[in-house]
């Protein structure tokens, strides 16, 4: 206890902000920590969550710091005083309703729920674990969503942002711009009637204002043409507060005791609540991040259930929806994506199409964003321009790791394909940046898989031929990053191919091919392209020959021009590199080729198809030709085609064992003689 005291005496000794002080607080929460006699450190924890300015981010720093401390060896006596504290900030007489407001804008209020939330998680990552899954459902999580509603509620109340539906609503200014701008202080709007107005206001405290009545949903009106109802003082009151917020216009009544003059001086002075608001959900996103983390650590994730998680998912989701689409201003997103992947560790796991939706919409909050330009903007300086950059590729790290988190959910080759395909409509995007980025994030994704293919228990790695025709043609995409990022996918897919076949997959190899894959000469592109063609398809088997087929085709019509090329060329490599072990597939990748031949009229790509055919029909003509003649007839015009690409070979050839007995037998039909002739 003597050391409490001298601690907390020396704190007043060092400047604040500095590291001393802040790390003297921590030491007051380790004395406390130590300390048996339970009243005086129910009292010093009291005295500094009663004596803290939370308007300042040290003090509550400091604040927090003795809580959690404290908690390592009297965790239920933390919870019992913050949750006291916690209930005695709502205990307030309505008679000090203005005072609250007040407090609101300027940020009191905000400031000490974020803290309390703050406080919860700090806490939790203190306890024992053993005592901290007993209560961290209702007594921890509970009571940080709990905080964070009532940080955005003034006057005990949440503020719809829309006007309740009713005929005669509440009166709008025509210049209507969100307050407190320039505009609306210049140029005062004409007053307008507003009797018989209806504000929508949603509660869950009934007993904060009186009149007015409830509707389903928790919605409160309050008619303010009415003189038996609420005094109109109260509904000026709450238009002061929307209009502060940007919700609705300023109050333009003749019969308000607010004059617009005395109203527009009043709340210009109250600070915006955008940066309040970022602040609360960095500070519920910091809090969950650290009990998630904090149950994992205690063994949660194996057994004990979360049962609020969804609700803590749809509320970082709802953050992470939120964000401008068309910039990157916050760390928001970044500290959302950390939280959503521990928080997906815990129990109850949602099922695999859940997963694939979350992934989708935290992809979709990051892959349109534009692209990095040079700070050109006015007062914009280098600092700025790295600072944004620095931000996005924090941004895109912490996606990163939320793909990894999604990933171990369900390790297996199944869901590793879903989760490409989720990313596979950014790598067809006609914006090179949109694609570098999904390029990225799949390198993140084979990445994490190769590291963790052991645990799969599988022999065989099934989507590899696949995945190849996805990722390969980006090897010659326009951007460099993009081609580097397209060689470090195949550096890893050949890894975990070797891995299957218990065999070197080349890697010394592939390493300085990826690196010279950025080489500004186009003959040194051209070469390490060539090369890493030849050491990917040697390693692609027989049986996968069609979905790599298939994918590359795919991709071959959606992809920009050099990539479309890209295509062609990897499907002539293969066949001549595998085109000997292909008998089986023979007439399946025929058919592939024809079904794809109405689609791709340019000269360039419908060549790469008949080149294909030509290769194929070199080593296994038989099967070629048997394919060819089970075609229907009449022959349509890519049939045709594919037979004068085929009479070239077999003129310059000797004729393939059978064919005359073949194609005496079909002489004998009808339909068959115009094609035995020709």
């Amino acid at each position: 206890m003597g050391l409490s005291v001298e601690l907390s005496q020396q704190t007043g000794s060092y400047p604040r902000l500095s590291r001393e002080q802040a790390f003297l607080y921590k030491a007051v929460g380790v004395s406390l920590a130590a300390c048996q006699h339970v009243p005086y450190v129910r009292r010093e924890m009291k005295k500094h969550l009663s004596r803290t300015n939370y308007l300042e981010a040290s003090e509550r720093e400091a604040m927090i710091s003795v809580l959690a401390g404290s908690a390592e060896s009297h965790f239920h006596l933390a919870l019992e005083v913050v949750q006291e504290f916690g209930a005695s900030m709502e205990e307030r007489p309505v008679s000090g309703a203005f005072k609250r407001l007040k407090e609101y804008h300027q940020g009191k209020r905000a400031g000490r729920h974020m803290a309390l939330v703050l406080a919860y998680g700090q806490i939790a990552l203190c306890t024992p674990p053993e005592q901290l899954l007993a209560r961290v459902e209702s007594d921890v999580v509970g009571r940080i969503l709990q905080h964070y509603r009532a940080s955005c509620q003034v006057l005990g109340f949440s503020f719809s942002t829309k006007v309740s539906p009713a005929p005669r609503g509440l009166a709008r200014c025509p210049s209507h711009t969100p307050f407190p701008t320039q505009a609306c202080r210049t140029r005062p709007p004409a007053p307008q009637a507003r009797a018989g107005g209806l504000l929508a206001v949603g509660s869950q405290e009934s007993s904060c204002l009186r009149g007015g009545s409830f509707f389903p949903g928790g919605e409160r009106r309050f008619p303010s043409c009415d003189p038996c109802a609420e005094p109109r003082l109260w509904a000026d009151a709450v238009a002061l507060v929307r209009c502060a917020l940007g919700l609705d216009c300023p109050p333009c009544s003749s019969l308000s005791p607010w004059r617009c003059e005395e109203f527009l001086t009043g709340a210009a002075v109250f600070p915006c609540a955008g940066t309040q608001d970022m602040q609360l959900k960095l500070a519920l996103i910091r809090s969950v991040t650290e009990v998630s983390w904090a149950v994992q650590v205690a063994g949660g994730s194996r057994g004990v259930e979360l049962c609020r998680k969804r609700e803590l998912l749809d509320t970082l989701l709802g953050f992470v929806q939120g964000e401008p689409r068309d910039r990157l201003a916050s760390p928001v997103r970044r500290e959302a994506f950390v939280a959503v992947g521990h928080l997906s560790k815990l129990k109850p796991s949602l099922s695999r199409e859940e997963n694939r939706d979350l992934l989708d919409q935290c992809v979709r909050s990051v892959m349109p964003l534009p692209a990095l330009e040079p700070a050109e903007e006015e007062g914009a300086t280098a600092a700025d321009a790295l600072h944004v950059q620095g931000l996005h590729a924090r941004t895109m790290g912490a996606l990163g790791e939320l793909v990894t988190a999604l990933l171990e959910e369900d390790l297996s080759s199944d869901w590793l394909s879903e989760m490409l395909h989720v990313l596979e409509y950014w790598l067809t995007s006609a914006k090179e940046w949109e694609r570098e980025r999904a390029l990225q994030a799949c390198a993140q994704l084979l990445g994490a898989f190769e590291e963790r293919f052991e645990l799969t228990g599988e022999t065989s790695f099934g989507p590899f031929g696949s995945m190849v025709g996805l990722l390969a043609p980006f090897t010659c995409d326009s951007l460099a990053t993009s081609r580097q990022r397209a060689g470090a996918c195949l550096g890893h897919l050949l890894r975990i191919q070797g891995k299957t076949l218990e065999t070197g997959a080349e890697e010394d190899e592939v390493q300085p091919l990826c690196q010279r894959l950025s080489a500004p000469d186009a003959e040194a592109l051209l070469q390490a392209s060539s090369r890493l063609r030849k050491i990917v398809c040697k390693h692609i088997p027989p049986a996968q020959a069609t979905d790599f087929l298939s994918a590359a085709l795919d991709g071959m019509l959606s992809a920009r021009s050099a990539c479309a090329q890209a295509v062609g060329e990897w499907l002539l490599t293969f066949l001549e590199t595998c085109g000997g072990q292909l008998f089986t597939e023979v007439p399946e990748i025929l058919s592939i080729i024809y079904i794809r031949m109405p689609t791709m009229q340019q000269d360039t790509l419908r060549h790469f198809l008949l080149e294909a055919v030509s290769l194929l029909a070199l080593y296994h003509p038989g099967a070629v030709i048997d394919s060819l003649l089970q075609k229907q007839l009449p022959m349509d015009s890519d049939t045709e085609e594919l037979w004068r690409v085929l009479g070239g070979e077999i003129l310059c050839g000797p004729l393939p064992a059978g064919f005359d007995g073949k194609t005496e037998e079909l002489g004998k039909q009808p339909a068959q003689d115009q094609l035995c002739q020709a």
